[in-house]
């Protein structure tokens, strides 16, 4: 693995059990200049925010809670995680390194899920900035 690798999308190819194809040439997409990228991150944020405010309406201790949207943050990010692991076209990790890597990456994305569900609460429509 180079720098290269985390910031490029390899297109799922034939795999061969326990061996990764070769990539080829021009088989990678920035991560950055993806439709998905565009999507994915306000989406999962904007469904934080909605969760967390919705359980603040049934519970004002829940509401004013930074807990509540951390917890919240790591359920949506659990329920993406394993929702990408079990599409059959995406390469599941294949040794502890590749786990461990791949936890550290969901574990980040739900701590920026948390980060942007307060700034939408701090800065947001529902928020006085």
């Amino acid at each position: 693995m180079n720098w290269r690798d985390l910031f490029v999308i390899s297109p799922p190819g034939r795999q061969v059990r326990g061996r990764r194809p070769p990539v080829q040439a021009g088989s990678t997409t920035g991560a950055f200049v993806t439709v998905q990228s565009i999507t994915s991150f306000p989406v999962a944020s904007g469904v934080v925010f909605a969760v967390w405010k919705g359980v603040g309406s049934v519970s004002a201790q829940a509401s004013s809670s930074r807990i509540t949207p951390l917890l919240v943050a790591l359920a949506v990010g659990c329920v993406v995680y394993l929702a990408t692991l079990t599409d059959v076209r995406v390469h599941r990790p294949g040794g502890l390194i590749e786990w461990a890597s791949s936890v550290g990456v969901a574990f980040v994305n739900c701590v920026l899920l948390w980060v942007a569900a307060l700034g939408l609460a701090t800065f947001g429509p529902a928020g006085h900035a």
